[in-house]
């Protein structure tokens, strides 16, 4: 397998293929895609967190005002 993909991955451009330049085209597209939705995941987890902070904030000065109300 190391043979093999050294010899994909080190040939010369004018000697690929046009399959060889076909996969290594998608290879890259998809790592491309693949950091894409991990940057988005990344981002949506951490916007998340924020939104459940500030509601957990939110609640404690309501709680806290309601107590002191009373």
């Amino acid at each position: 397998m190391k043979k093999i993909v050294k010899k994909i991955v080190h040939k010369p451009e004018a000697e690929r293929s046009k399959t060889e330049r076909l996969i290594r085209d998608i290879a890259f597209f998809g790592v491309i895609v693949y950091a894409a939705v991990m940057t988005f995941l990344v981002i949506n987890a951490e916007s998340t967190k924020v939104e459940a902070d500030s509601a957990l904030l939110s609640a404690q000065i309501e709680a806290q005002q309601v107590a002191f109300t009373r």
